[in-house]
């Protein structure tokens, strides 16, 4: 259905935009089917109290082993995370999540540069 990625140079984070809004993996997918996306276009949403969002638990997220559609200067080698909220509005949750998940995604991409698109 999407096509593979071929290298992983970045682990891109960023957010939904929405404040303190607390939105469900469903609704950022909703916002992604509005801008053209066929599902999510990251490959992970960390939600406000901090669960992640992933293919294994929501089949509308994409694989790790595929394209994002998010930022096309990143789409083709990067793994996307999104966060729930904005910049001012994560949760201490979010961010407790995000850290060590981080270290988890580098495991199998260790040469992986986590870029923040958001402030966390």
């Amino acid at each position: 259905m999407y096509r593979p990625r071929d290298t992983t140079a970045n682990i891109v984070v960023m957010g939904t935009g929405t404040g303190e809004d607390d939105l469900s993996a469903w609704d950022v997918e909703c916002m992604d089917r509005d801008r053209g996306c066929n599902g999510l276009g990251c490959h992970y949403v960390i939600l406000r109290d901090g669960d992640v969002v992933g293919h294994r638990n929501y089949p509308a997220a994409r694989s790790e082993e595929v394209v994002g559609n998010v930022d096309s200067r990143y789409n083709d080698n990067s793994i996307f995370v999104t966060l729930v909220g904005s910049d001012d509005w994560y949760t201490e949750a979010q961010r407790e999540v995000l850290s060590g998940f981080i270290e988890y995604l580098q495991g199998p991409y260790p040469e992986a540069e986590p870029l923040y698109q958001t402030i966390v």
